[in-house]
């Protein structure tokens, strides 16, 4: 029980990963002058691309 609390899943990286990709989608955006909208979008299709391989690639998580 405690190591299956402990270890990390494909889904809690998906839940970890979105966020962070759209922050970085919009700190790169920024960094090489680049609008919010696009880089906002770029994130977007990274974390669209997470989600999909959680909901079709990843195996279910162990309960």
């Amino acid at each position: 029980m405690l190591g299956s609390a402990v270890s990390v899943s494909v889904y809690d990286l998906v839940l970890v990963g979105v966020p962070l990709f759209l922050l970085a989608g919009v700190v790169l955006g920024q960094a090489v002058g680049a609008s919010v909208t696009a880089s906002v979008s770029a994130g977007s299709l990274g974390a669209l691309a997470l989600v999909a391989y959680g909901l079709f690639g990843a195996p279910p998580r162990a309960t």
